[in-house]
Parts: C-alpha cells; structure tokens; sequence
C-alpha cells in the first residue's frame, strides 16, 4: 500500500518550519487534495486531505493552499499559542515554496485549523481585497469572522447577476432584529436549484422551502417568497445579511436546505431544562422505552421496518420488504442502521482541549418533532407567541395547529425553552418543514431561545403533547458581547486572534454546568450564572470562571443516579450493551417466514399509516402481486391517482395493469360518490380529468371549504365541488366558465346542481340557466334566482361561529349549507323542501386544468349540455372508420382474433395490422406484434416491423421490449436508428419522458448498438430536435445521450487506428451537442389556447408523409420554410392516444405544406390547430455540414480538419514580417498586404480586423488578385450577416467587370444588388422565376455571395471552389462556421475580431460552449492571426482608451484630428479628446422586462437637438446606443415628440445592432443608476468595445458614476477620463 503520510520531529523552540517532502498526491478520483500539516507537541505529519469546496479554493490552483491543524498541539511547559504566532507570522516552507497564512472558516477556528496559500503577504492581501472592502472592520474578531466567510464550505451552483436580487430593509423594534439572516427566494430559482445540485428524495425531485446561502457579501438563508412569482427578481436580501462589501465573482452557493423526515432527538441538555419546567420523570422514561421497542421491532416488525426505511429514502428495499420479507439485504441495512442508533444513544463528547462533555450525546427520537430552519413570517400575520410549522407527515405536509415547542441547541437556561401556539397561514401552506417566528411583539422569538437569529439557526421542534412544558419562565436575554475595537488591524492582528482562540471555556462552562445539575438542578442559581459564562464564551470570547463555580459540591452518588437524565443514560448503556448481543442472534435466524399474507395486506393498506407516496405505494403492490401470482385489481382502491403527476399517470397506465379511468378522473376515488351515482351522469369518465384539489371530513379541518371554493372558483374554469351534511343526503355543484369574486355573475347554463341520496335511488341534476345568479367570496357561496333571497345553494360559515382557531380542543367549527330543495326537484320525494344551514360532514373540490387539452364546454359534466356552434362544426366531419361499419373486404380481417387465429406469415400479418390500424384496434396489432416476437427468427422480417411501427408509433413498445432483451437474432443498426426515431415520434405528451428513457435503454442495452456508426448518430440527435415535441424536457437527457452516444462510437476504435480518428468523435459529438443545445433552446412555442385558427390537412398524391394544410375561416399563421410545427388534434370525439405530431414546415408559395413526422390514420379528417415551434434551417444545413466533414476511417484526414482538430499544433507566425513588408498597392497598407499576401498560400488564414481597420477593402483586394489568376472555380463569399455579405458585394459591383451572383431572400438584400440576387427560398430551392436557369447562373458565377446559413443550400452541395471566405466570423458559432469550411475547397479565410461581439448564444448553449467561435478557439490556441493595425475610423482621441484596453495598444491612427475636425454644438470638456462623459443621477425604472431611465432620456435628448440645429451633423449621422430595449422605446418616443421629420433617419439600436456600423455621432446611454451598483449588460467588454468604437468625430456617454464604478472596466475608464479631464456634471 502506498505511503499515506511523512513525519517529521518538531520542537517548541522552532522558529520556523522548513520540510522537504516526497509523498506524492493521491490520484484526483473526482476529488480536491490538499497539502495538509498536523502538528503535535513531538512531530509535524504531512499528509493530504480531501478539501470540499469554497470561494477561496475555487479562486486558486489546489497545490498551492497547505491546510495547518493545531488541535493536538499541547507543550507540557509552554504555550502553544506563541509557538503558533512564530511559525504561521514567518510562513511554513515545503520543497522550497513558502507559503503564508490565509485565514480560516470559523468551523475551522474552532477546529484549531487554518489555511496558508503559496503566495506572497502582498499578493495574498491583494487577493482578500479582490474579495471585498475590509477597511472598515475595527475588530479583529469580527473581521476574522467575515474573511471566515470565503472559507465556508459550498460548492458554487450557479451565476447569480447583481440585478436579480433587491436589498430590502429588516424588521427592527427594541433594539432587535426580527429578521436578521432570512430573505426570499423565488419558486423558479428553488426549481433551478435543485435540478442544478440534483436535490432528490424517495427518486423524486425535492424542492425545499429554505435554502442556506452564501453569496457576494450575504449570509444567510433564504425563504420561499410566493411575491417572486413572475417577477424578474431571484431573491430578496435583507441588509442584515450583507456582512461586509464584496467584489469578488456572482458565485450562489448553497451551504444547507430544509428536508423532510428530520426527526428531533432529545438530549442531555433539553431533557434537564423540560425536567425544571414541570415534564414528569416517567415522560422520559417512556419516550425512552419508545424509542428502544422501535429500534427492537424494526427488526422484526414488517410495518415498522417499512416506514423506517421510506423515511429514510430507502423506497426500494421498502419494496422489496413487502415483496420478500426480511432478506440479508433488508437485515443488513436495519441492524447496521439499529447500532447506529443504539451506539448514538449515548456518546461521550470531547472537546478540543481533550476535556469529556458529560453524556453530551444522549438522545433519544421523539416522532412527534423536528430539527429545523427557522425563518420569519413572510404575511406577518402571527402573534408574538403563535408560529405556523408545516412538517412533512405521512408524506404529505401536515400544517400543526395547537401548542408547539423550541429550543436551539446549545442551552442551559429554561427559558431557552420557547412555548407557542401553532396556528394556520393560508398564505403560507407552500411552506414546508420550516419553523416561521413571529415579526411581531417585544423580543425576536429566536432570540429568546439561546440567542439564535435566523441566519441559519436550527431548531429542535416539538408537538408531543406528553412533552410540553407544564410552566415557562422569562429568557436569559442574551446580551450582545463587546468587542475590543482597534484601528488599522494587520495581518499578524488575525494571526494572533487565531493563535490565542480557545473554547475551552465553552467545554469547561459545559461540564460544569452538568454537575451542578446533578447537585442542585438545573434552575439553580449556580447554573444561571455558568449558561451566562457559557454564551459569552460560545462567540469566542475569553471567559473567568470564578472560584465558587470551579468548586462543584460532593453530590451523593444516590442522589445523583435519581437525576432522570442519569438514570436514562444507565438504562441507554444496558440496553446498547444487550442490543449488542441481540443483534448477533438475530444474524443467525431466519426472519423471511415474515412476509405479509394477503388479509395482513388489507389490513395494512386499509389502515393507511405509511409513509410511501401512493405511486411507491403502488409498485410496491405491484412487485408484491406478481410475486404472490395474485390480481392487482382488489388493492387498487386503497391507492389515491389523483395524487400522481403526469409521469407517473404515464408510467402506471404502461403497465397495463391500471385502468384508464381510475388514473385521469380523480372523482372515481371520491369518498363521498359511489359508482353509480357517478355513472348516472357520466361523471366518471376518463376523458373528464378531474383533479383532486382539496378533501375533509368528520375527522378532519373543514373551516377552509369555503376559502378552497374561492380559491377555485377564481383560478379554474372547471370545479366540481361535492358535500355530504347528514347521512342521508350528498349535493353536488359543477361549474364551467369564469366567475369573478365579490361580483354578481350569470350562471347563463355554466352552473349545474346534483342531487344524491345515500341509497342511490335519488338522483336529480339541475341546471341553472336564465335569471340564475353567483356571488362568492372567501366567507360564502350562494347560488340564487335573480335576487340574493331566493337561494338556491350557499354555503359559509354562520357568523356566530367564525372564531380564531388557538388550539385543538377550541377547534368546533363547521362549514354550513343551505339548499332549496324544491328548486332541485319540484315532486321531492325527500322529507322537506328546504336545507337549512346544516353543518357539512365531508367535502370535496376538483378542478381541471385551464391548460388541459379537451375543449371547455366539452367537459362540462352537464351531459344535456350543448355542445357551442364552433365545436360542433369541429366534430361535425369527424367520422374515421368504425370497425362496427367496416368495409365489405375489410370485415373479414377485422373478425380475426390476434391470438386465436395467428400465423406467423409476416406478408399476411402485415395485411391484417394495416386493417386493424385503419380501424383504431390498436390493441389487436399490438397482442400480434408481441405474439409474433415470441416467434421470430429473421433480423430482415424485425426491421419491417420496425419500419411499420415507424409509420405507426403507438405500436413501438413491444419492439424496444424485445431488442432490449437479450436474443439469438443480430439486429441490424439501422433497425436500432428506425426505433429510436419511432419513440421519439411516439410521445403522448408534451413531456412525456417515458419515451427518452426508452431511448437510452435502446442505446444501452440492444446488442445491436455496438455497431452504431457515426452517421447514424448524427440522425439520433436530428430526430431529437425534429420528432420530440419538448425541447424543455430533450434538453435535460440531450447531455447523457450524447455521453452514451461517444462511449459507444470509441468502442469501434482498436489501438491500431489513426488517434486522430478518436479525436474526431470527441469534436464532432462536441459539435453537434452544442448544435442541438442551442437549437432546442431556440425552438419554444406558447400553446395559446384561445386561438381560433384551425387547419385541415390534404395528401399529396405522389409523397407519403407530405401535406398542404388549409386554413378554416381565419387568416393563416405566419410560416416559413424550416419552420417546426405541432399539429395539435382539436377533435375530441378523436380516441387516438397520440394527439400531437410534429412537422416541418417545407414550403408556402401555394398554402401552408409541411412534411410530418408520421402519418396517422386521421389526418385529413381531423381538424388541427398549428402551434409554431421555431426554424431549423440553420440546425439543418450545420448537420449535413458536420457529415459532410466527418471522415470515415477510409478516408485520409484532411490539412484542414487537423487544424481545426488541434490547431494548437500549427502555431508556426510569421507576424515579424509585419514591419518588413512592403505593399504593392496603394489601396493596401502594410499589415493588411502582409495578410492578404498569406491568405493565398495555406489551408486556413486568420484575420483581426479591430473596428475601422479596412478589413472590408482587404477582402475586396484579395478577391481581385485572386481572380487575377483566371481560377476555374468561383470565389465563395459569406458572413454571418446579409449586411456583412452586402458589404463585400457592393464594393465588386461598384468595380464593374465581373459575373457575381448574390445568393438569398430579396427582402433581406441591399437595393443595389437586386440586379445579381438569384432569388431562394428558405427552402434552398430557386424561386420559380428563377428556376431554369439558377444553376446555369451559378456555373457562370466568378464570385457567389451568401450568408453562413444561406450557403448550406442544395444547389451549392456540388460546386467546387478556389477559395472560401468567412467574414465576421468572430460572430459565427463553430457548428454554422462548418458549414462554409465544408466545402469543396483547399484555401479558406476567417475574418473577424474575438475582441467584439460573441455569436448569438442562448444560456444553456453558452454552458457547452457555443459561444466560443471557431475564430476564437484557434487564437486562443496560438494559432497564427494576421492583425490589420491601422485604424481609419476614429479621431485617435476616441482610440485611445480601446486601443490600451483591448488591443494593448498594437493599433495605429490612419486618421488625424483635423481629419476629424470638433463637432459643433456641444461644450467638449477637453477639445483635444472628443468624448465626455454626462453625469446624470437619475432613477433606473422598470418597463417589462427591461429598463429606462428618463432623465438620460430628456438630456441626451435635449443636447442632440442643440447639435443637429448646429448644422455640422445630420439626423443621417447620428447613432443612439443603449442596451436596453426599454430605454430605446423612450428615446424613440421622445425623438418623434420633437416632431421634426428629419429625425426618423436618426439609428436607435443597441451595440449588438451596431456592430459593423460606424457614426459620425454616437451618444451612448447606460440606464443603470441604483445603490447596489449593479449594470447587468454594461460590464461586459465585447459590448464596451463594440458602444466606443462606433464613432468616427464625437462620443458622449450618459449615465451614473457612482454606479457604473462597481465594475473594474468601467473604472479604467473612468481612470483614462479622469486623466483627460472629460466629465460634465449634471
């Protein structure tokens, strides 16, 4: 085994440490070591440890920090903290390197550990002062403190951006902070969250109320704030929490979250204080044998051990509990998890001054209680001594009502013992297992309890009645410590601090404390004064502890052993000794004779006291019936579907085993309907999908029924509510339609009442049609004709009983009705005629989504309904074949029965499979593709199959099942591809993961994957993007597919292969991930339910899969060619289980025709509604680029390929030839002849054209000697605008002379260049006009223009060409900048400049790294760049700071100052230097989601007028730039406020739509004015670059010092401006 450490001898008389090691680090293994020194009194080890991840250590390389521990160092004659100060203020040496003291965490204060950094004192100062503004701290302790911050253990999240959060201002009163530490989060930074640290418990997804944070400056925790829904704030910090000024990196980290299922323990300290409040000896006692009987039965006990283990996560071996019995494994995981619990009953605790804590770890379970966050009601409705606690229980959140306990931990005061009321907060039920205080009262109810805030304090919570305390007493009150205050502190100030630190007051205060109890109790004086000690010497600071402390009394050992914590810890040692013994007997017998019977599994069902999910629940009965060869069916009942979400509804009803309608209509699990009640009216259908929204009865609260309604009523269009008051009589109400609250609303037939009696021999509907009324609110419903007297139905809370709920035993209250039943049923043959205010016994509220798919009015349960004119007009042609109506030579074939009447004649199966489908008897095809599988021998008869299924999705299952499976049969890869394609194809529903998940299955466990090749890969990821209708839910598998995808193409790759070949696959996967990324983020789409255009599809006689849609009645959606549809079924008479299929859009010059993904057997009878995805030409033409590329390994690899593989290779420049050469041409200087020069010799040239460098005229003149040299093939121009492209045209046609063909869409082509333009589609195909002689055209072409994308069109697959230019290509992602390199062509050309704008890139693609041009990468790479040096755009004035900052100072002036005289009309502050900068501190508003700041827009405003009426400056010259588009729209608005018609020629835009363009003008506004400093867009130096070097005379900047100084770029700005004397104040 390899050597794990080195000593060295140490001494206490060294000055320093200097030590030569040779332990080399363990390998990485997904882990951080560090270097690691512990010291003793006779040794120094060095070793190296795991090191978790903080701000500090993220900041830095991982070998140069050296972590120090001194919690073993203790001299016999000597202090150690001046041993300590000498070695850390002297710095400790290892192989020569020194490292200096860094700081520490405050965990690792404690700890007695701190960290050194391999750096200089200087640079290690620098680096803490890149993290913040410490100047200001005046204690050393404190400052410690906040440094400690940095070291605090948290992996970084996510970029959290300075203007997505607000400061807001703390509850303060009495000197106290009531929110000190707790903010708000919003819901969709939780969702983020925890997808990003992939939070989970029980395989689901756990979203916790509280997260505990560190960022920036703030510290603290975070609650769930339900006032961030939908606003463009993430969080909310309170100014508490801002610990000091920060200025390092936006890294979020998450430090701690609530979680469900923490039990409370009680221990040493809280059993005392309850003990002096009044809690019996025999309440411990008894909690105590609780706990050990638990921990006993739950090693035979099968209900125990399965809620132990769901509560623990452990959901399969759950399962296989009921399933098995208790097997090794199952043993195992609980006696190991029983001595656990036994060993952590009671432990001794050490302090690190080596003292023992007195049975410090006690502890005992108690069910009833939770450890928890605490935080500070958000609606601060509750009193100083109520609190509203919402624990997860029986897996479902359970709001506590009545009284509640607190304590945090450490305490030695009974008043550290907080008693409340629990009560409920409407607005708080998202809330869940957090503890919410008071904002309200005297005294902060954290505080009270052993001085906590709320910074992320935990608290043991208690609701066991047996426990409550019978007294309270008054808090202690903690007083805040005060610090020694020093000026200037220094580093060897921190040295000292941590050197000198000890808690060994806090263990000696503990141990103390303890034996005063024993002798006196814990409320005596004595203890009192020693918990006073104790909070002081808690935070650090240095504590005497006088003399008749220090002498505890002589306690009789009788007296002693009486105290109940000491009696309980002599019990807890017995019994961990016996469970000792006991649990080595029970590993020799045999407990599987314990699994559950039948009539046990009723019975335990029946009682519903587990803590399983009902889907876990589920697949638990599942597992247990086919082990026990029983149905599934008789369980079924005790399951709750309307608690599945959609994923599980979806995984449930692939068993086959669930039938349709208990999954989708949760009122078939009602507790109050029966069946046929439910059935009389059609009310249990499955295309009715109700969902439960809220439930009472007898032994349940019923006080929210009405405030549910309400609640409803408001948010849904379809509610169903349904009441039972006596046990007679159950009323039931459905409305459809939208009612608003607090006003008078037409029922007009949208209100329908039920009328049940118990027997079920009653049943009356009642629809309300004219004259009928609504009116609701949160305290009463009331249905009634024309006036509030004549009721119908109402429902509320009578007056005389609406009280506020304190405690349990207040809790009387009933929601009441009232119903007229002559208006029901005239001939009643109930007993009155009238309800009057009688108490409801059950209820219960179900809504359907306002986003569900079935029509409004169709799912209304009122079955006399009409159906409205438009959906009857949808349905009316709604006739596909009825296997009941069949044809007369299709009658026969549908007779036959799949399995009675099989043959295995593939010809003949498939005859009566394309039958069965026409006629919708999907079931029959698939019993005879399963039948058949069973008897399959040919690979060649699975692929037709396979094709079929491909044509017909819904049938793919049986196929994956059996490929998946191992078999004798050798699939043939494109068998594989064929399915793959078919599940994506086949999904049920928007998300529905399922099918991705079969997706991956096929890739990992079908043999025939092995054999997968490139191309075949790149049509699983083209099937990704244009088959799988979300490209939310494609995104998150699109990583591991990909991962999958590459492992299995390195598979084919022996040792005797080109390594290049391997380097190949990882790039191009790369690319195409990348590709996909950005695509699939591009392609959303807004399902807009009230859209009325509706859409009829007609076949194309002579293609399979392609349509012309025509639009019903309304004008048509607005398409193009390469546009992604859905086509969305609206027929709900349709049975078809797929009701969307996605489509391409392929042309729109004669109607709407797209080519779908598959065709079903309603197509051209059903009606459609055509939702618009996005357009994939760009995905498209990059696709058939990267394959074009891709070599096969019979190919030799290409110069050019191998550069861009590695171009870190090719890094041979000849830039020192700059100087040196001499142009030929006048039109050419001498960096841009040197580049022109090397652009015609090698594969690949790069070109940096820095604005106004000419790089336009250095393209046109290599163009022209090019084609000096007569070349048979054309010249391919492109770039990744028509505006770039247009550039480089026009000069060629202003030079005459020459066949140049423009290649594109006239709307997007300059005017002049309309004369070459060959006219084509988006669908790469010529426009008819030109679609003779377009290839002729192109023949005959010298040069042909066209954009990026535009030059991946069909016409160009062939052509050959001398030379390929890429212009802007610093603006073109990789994936699109293949698409020109893949050309046929030997030379190419990338012109552009990295230090300017980026490519287009949305978020999650700019994570894997689209973002990243291919221009970039190579200079990164050190591959040669030819740089054009000499500017002639700017006046040098205006160069001067971007030429310093971006370009280090490389770039010439081709322009003097008289070239670019002063503009007249405005007062330049500095003449020589034609920029100023204009302070305006005006407010930054929100508009949307973005910003403005009117008074820049009113001065800019006011100046420009002022310039142009001058008269040295048109309109025409001028350019606005401001990054927000809201701050645009204002200046827009207020230039056509001047009414000048002149000033429309004005360019309003934002940098990115200036890059390119050039101004004699430029006025720049910046918005951002707030006292957080945060500029969002402005600190990014693309943008900054791109905004200054747009003018060519004149540059005024508009905006707020103080605000844009927050970034380092703008302060070098402000330095230069500074220097130059370029401010005008406000």
């Amino acid at each position: 085994m390899a050597q794990r450490f080195q000593t060295f001898p140490n001494n206490p008389i060294l000055e320093e440490i200097k030590l030569t090691v040779n332990l080399p680090p363990p390998p990485p293994n997904g882990k951080t070591f560090v270097k690691a020194l512990t010291f003793t009194a006779s040794e120094v080890k060095f070793s190296y440890q795991v090191q978790a991840s903080n701000r500090v250590f993220r900041s830095a390389e991982s070998d140069k920090f050296l972590i120090t521990d001194f919690q073993k160092l203790r001299f016999e004659n000597q202090s150690s903290s001046e041993y300590i100060i000498r070695i850390l203020t002297a710095g400790i040496v290892l192989n020569g390197n020194r490292y200096h003291y860094f700081g520490q965490s405050n965990s690792h204060l404690k700890d007695r550990k701190c960290i050194l950094l391999q750096e200089s004192q200087e640079r290690i100062k620098q680096i803490l002062d890149n993290f913040g503004d410490w100047s200001k701290f005046k204690s050393v302790a404190k400052l410690a403190k906040r440094i400690g911050l940095l070291f605090t253990t948290g992996d970084k999240v996510l970029d959290l951006p300075s203007e997505k959060y607000d400061n807001i201002d703390d509850i303060e009163r009495n000197n106290f902070n009531f929110t000190d530490g707790c903010g708000f989060v919003s819901k969709s930074l939780i969702k983020k969250i925890a997808k990003k640290m992939d939070l989970q418990f029980r395989d689901k997804r756990l979203y916790p109320s509280i997260i505990q944070i560190r960022y920036q400056g703030f510290k603290g925790i975070l609650l769930l704030g339900s006032h961030l829904n939908g606003k463009d704030k993430d969080c909310e910090f309170r100014k508490s929490m801002n610990k000091f000024n920060y200025k390092g990196p936006n890294d979020f980290c998450v430090v701690g979250y609530s979680k469900p299922y923490t039990f409370g323990r009680l221990n040493a300290q809280i059993i005392m204080l309850l003990s002096s409040l009044g809690v019996p000896d025999d309440i411990f006692l008894k909690k105590q044998q609780q706990h050990f009987e638990r921990l006993d039965l739950m090693l035979n006990d099968l209900s125990i051990a399965f809620e132990y283990l769901l509560t623990n996560g452990e959901v399969k071996l759950a399962g296989d509990l009921i399933e098995k019995g208790f097997t090794k494994d199952i043993r195992a995981f609980l006696n190991k998890s029983c001595k656990q619990e036994m060993e952590t009953s009671l432990k001794e605790k050490k302090s690190s001054s080596g003292d023992t804590i007195h049975s410090e770890k006690l502890r005992i379970i108690v069910k009833d209680s939770r450890i928890v966050y605490a935080a500070s009601d958000p609606t601060k409705k509750l009193k100083s001594n109520e609190c509203f606690f919402r624990p997860t229980i029986e897996n479902r959140p359970q709001t506590i009502i009545g009284p509640i306990f607190c304590v945090r931990n450490p305490c030695y005061h009974a008043g550290d013992i907080v008693v409340l009321n629990a009560v409920h907060i409407p607005e708080c039920e998202d809330i869940v297992d957090v503890l919410l205080f008071s904002v309200n009262g005297d005294i902060p109810t954290a505080h009270r309890s052993a001085g906590g805030d709320l910074d992320g304090d935990k608290f043991f919570t208690c609701w066991d009645k047996e426990l409550m305390p019978w007294r309270t007493v008054e808090s202690y009150g903690y007083p805040g410590g005060n610090e020694p205050v020093r000026q200037n502190i220094q580093r060897t100030d921190l040295i000292k601090h941590f050197a000198k630190y000890s808690n060994a007051g806090v263990s000696r205060c503990a141990n103390l404390f303890s034996k005063w109890a024993d002798a006196k109790g814990p409320s005596c004086e004595e203890c009192k004064e020693l918990n006073k000690l104790f909070s002081h010497a808690v935070d650090g600071q240095s504590v005497k502890i006088p003399d008749n402390l220090e002498q505890t009394p002589i306690v009789d050992e009788q007296v002693r052993q009486n105290r109940i914590w000491n009696r309980l810890i002599t019990i807890a040692e017995a019994k961990r000794e016996e469970k000792r013994q006991s649990i080595a007997i029970s590993r020799t017998n045999d407990l599987n004779r314990l699994k559950m019977n039948r009539e046990e599994l009723h019975e335990f069902l029946k009682e519903g006291h587990y803590d399983a999910t009902d889907y876990e629940m589920l697949n638990i009965l599942i597992r247990w019936c086919k082990a026990n060869k029983l149905e599934v069916d008789e369980f079924l009942y005790y399951i709750n579907f309307s608690s599945f979400n959609t994923y599980e509804k979806l995984s449930a009803f692939k068993e086959s085993l669930i039938p349709h309608h208990l999954l989708f209509n949760a009122l078939n699990m009602s507790h109050i309907l029966k069946p046929a009640q439910m059935r009389n009216f059609n009310l249990d259908a499955a295309n009715h999908h109700w969902k439960l929204f809220h439930q009472s009865n007898e032994s349940s609260l019923s006080t929210n029924l009405i405030s549910n309604l309400s609640k409803a009523v408001t948010n849904f269009n379809r509610v169903f509510v349904a009441i039972r008051f006596n046990h007679e009589l159950t009323i039931c109400i459905s409305l459809h339609g939208k009612f608003e609250p607090d006003f008078e609303n037409d029922a007009d037939g949208k209100i329908n009442v039920y009328g049940f009696n118990q027997s079920g021999t009653i049943m009356k509907l009642k629809s309300c049609l004219e004259n009928y009324k609504l009116y609701y609110n949160e305290e009463h419903f009331q249905v009634y004709l024309t006036k509030k007297q004549n009721t119908f139905v109402w429902l509320g809370t009578p007056k005389q009983q609406m009280i506020r709920v304190v405690s349990l035993n207040d809790l009387d209250v009933r929601s009441s009705i009232s119903v007229a039943i002559d208006k029901l049923c005239h001939n009643t043959a109930w007993k009155t005629s009238k309800i009057q205010k009688k108490n409801i016994c059950e209820s219960e509220i179900y809504v359907v989504s306002n986003r569900d798919g079935l029509h409004l009015k169709y799912q209304a349960v009122n079955p006399e309904y009409m159906v409205d004119e438009e959906q009857a007009d949808i349905d009316v042609d709604y006739n596909p074949p009825d296997p009941e109506n069949p044809d007369d030579q299709d009658a026969n074939l549908l007779s036959l029965d799949p399995i009675n009447n099989f043959t295995n004649n593939l010809d003949e199966l498939m005859k009566r499979m394309e039958c069965w489908t026409k006629y919708g008897l999907y079931d029959k095809v698939i019993d005879t593709y399963t039948k058949f599988l069973e008897t399959i021998n040919s690979a060649n008869d699975l692929h037709i199959l396979a094709e079929f299924s491909e044509k017909n999705p819904i049938f793919h299952i049986p196929l994956v099942e059996f490929v998946t499976k191992p078999n004798s049969l050798e699939i043939q890869s494109n068998t594989l591809i064929c399915l793959i394609g078919t599940c994506l194809k086949a999904s049920k529903c928007l998300e529905d993961v399922l099918v991705l998940e079969r997706v991956i299955r096929l890739l990992t466990e079908s043999s025939c994957s092995a054999t997968l090749t490139m191309y075949q890969a790149f049509k699983i990821f083209t099937h990704i993007i244009i088959d799988y209708p979300s490209s939310k839910t494609a995104l998150e598998y699109l990583e591991s597919l990909a991962k999958i995808i590459e492992q299995i193409l390195h598979s084919h790759i022996d040792d005797t292969d080109d390594p290049v070949f391997g380097i190949s696959i990882n790039y191009f996967i790369n690319q195409v991930k990348m590709l996909c990324v950005q695509t699939l983020e591009e392609l959303s789409f807004d399902d807009d339910d009230t859209t009325k255009i509706r859409y009829r599809a007609r076949s194309s006689k002579t293609e399979e899969k392609k349509f012309n849609l025509m639009s019903i009645g309304q004008i048509e959606v607005r398409v193009r060619p390469g546009d992604v549809v859905l086509l969305k079924r609206l027929n709900h008479k349709s049975k078809e289980p797929i009701s969307t299929i996605r489509a391409v859009v392929i042309s729109i010059e004669s109607g709407v025709r797209i080519e779908v993904s598959w065709v079903p057997r309603d197509i051209e009878i059903a009606t459609w509604k055509l939702i618009l995805v996005g357009n994939i030409i760009g995905f498209r033409n990059s696709m058939n680029a990267i394959q074009e590329l891709y070599p096969t390994q019979e190919d030799e690899i290409s110069t050019l390929l191998k550069i861009i593989f590695e171009p870190e290779k090719f890094t041979k420049n000849d830039t020192d030839l700059l100087v040196a050469s001499n142009s030929d041409s006048q039109e050419l200087n001498a960096s841009q002849h040197l580049a022109v020069e090397r652009a015609q010799n090698g594969p690949l040239t790069l070109w940096q054209g820095p604005a106004g460098t000419g790089k336009t005229m250095s393209i046109f003149q290599l163009i022209l000697r090019l084609l000096g040299h007569n070349f048979d093939k054309p010249i391919l121009v492109t770039a990744a605008t028509n505006a770039a492209v247009d550039n480089v045209a026009l000069h060629l046609v202003n030079h005459g002379g020459i066949n140049l063909v423009r290649i594109g869409d006239i709307k997007s082509i300059h005017n002049d260049l309309l004369s070459i333009t060959l006219e084509i589609g988006l669908d790469g195909l010529p426009k008819r006009k030109h679609s003779k002689d377009a290839k002729q055209k192109l023949q005959d072409a010298k040069v042909i223009f066209a954009t990026c994308v535009g030059c991946g069109i069909s016409l160009l697959e062939k052509f050959e060409f001398c030379f390929v230019i890429v212009d802007e290509a610093s603006q073109v992602s990789e994936p699109t900048c293949l698409i020109p390199l893949a050309k046929k062509c030997e030379r190419f050309l990338l012109v552009g400049d990295h230090k300017q704008l980026p490519p287009f890139c949305l978020p999650k693609a700019k994570e894997v790294g689209y973002s990243i041009s291919l221009f970039e990468r190579m200079i990164e790479n050190s591959y040669p760049c030819y740089l054009l040096d000499t500017q002639y755009r700017m006046h040098p004035g205006i160069s001067e700071f971007p030429n310093k900052k971006f370009y280090n100072n490389k770039l010439k002036d081709g322009v003097n100052a008289e070239q670019r005289p002063l503009i007249n009309g405005f007062a330049w502050p500095n003449p020589v230097i034609p920029v100023a900068f204009v302070q305006i501190t005006g407010k930054e508003l929100y508009l949307k989601s973005s910003k403005y700041n009117s008074e820049e827009v009113n001065d800019l405003v006011n100046k420009m007028k002022i310039i142009i009426e001058s008269g040295d400056v048109g309109p025409q010259e001028i350019g606005i730039i401001s990054l927000y588009n809201a701050q645009l729209e204002k200046v827009d608005t207020a230039i056509k406020d001047c009414k000048n018609e002149s000033f429309k020629n004005i360019e309003i835009k934002t940098a990115d739509g200036f890059q390119g363009r050039e101004k004699e003008l430029i006025l720049i506004t910046c918005v951002r004015c707030n006292e957080n400093g945060n500029i969002g867009f402005l600190d990014d130096e693309r943008r900054f670059n791109v905004m200054l070097t747009r003018a060519k005379r004149g540059l005024i900047i508009f905006g707020d010092r103080k605000t844009l100084c927050s970034s380092q770029m703008w302060i070098e700005w402000f330095a230069w401006a500074d220097q130059n004397e370029l401010f005008i104040k406000e």
